[in-house]
This record gives structure tokens, C-alpha cells and sequence, in this order.
């Protein structure tokens, strides 16, 4: 219900795949500020009642890397 920013991501796992789906609330306009450990981020949709999905991956246990382009105000 309102602007996300100062998030953090623990116990990344190695090769392991992870999926974030951010959610707009009726009101929309929302903003999300990726944490810094993540690399390759799509911008967040910002329509009323609308989702966006992107998924991640770490090479190193510490850094996560886009490995698809996102789903946008599903």
C-alpha cells in the first residue's frame, strides 16, 4: 500500500531460480526500488490491481541476475 524502497534479499541460493512478483494495490502508482544485489531489474508496471514478474538467478550465492525480461501490469 505504498512505496517500497531499503528491501533486502538473504540466503541467496546458488543456482537456484527465484521469482518476484510485485503487486500494485487499487490505487496503482506505486514505486519499487530493487535492492542493490540485483542486476538486470525491468521497471515495475504501475496500473491499479496489476502484478509484474521477473525471475532471477545467482551464480555466486550474493548476487542476483535477470535471466528473463519480466511480465509488465498482468
Amino acid at each position: 500500500t505504498g512505496t517500497v524502497t531499503g528491501s533486502t534479499v538473504a540466503n541467496i541460493a546458488q543456482w537456484k531460480p527465484v521469482h518476484f512478483q510485485i503487486c500494485q494495490d487499487a490505487v496503482g502508482g506505486r514505486a519499487f526500488t530493487w535492492p542493490a544485489v540485483f542486476h538486470g531489474t525491468m521497471t515495475i508496471g504501475s496500473a491499479p490491481n496489476t502484478c509484474s514478474v521477473q525471475a532471477f538467478e545467482s551464480f555466486d550465492g550474493a548476487t542476483l541476475y535477470s535471466i528473463s525480461a519480466g511480465l509488465v501490469n498482468q
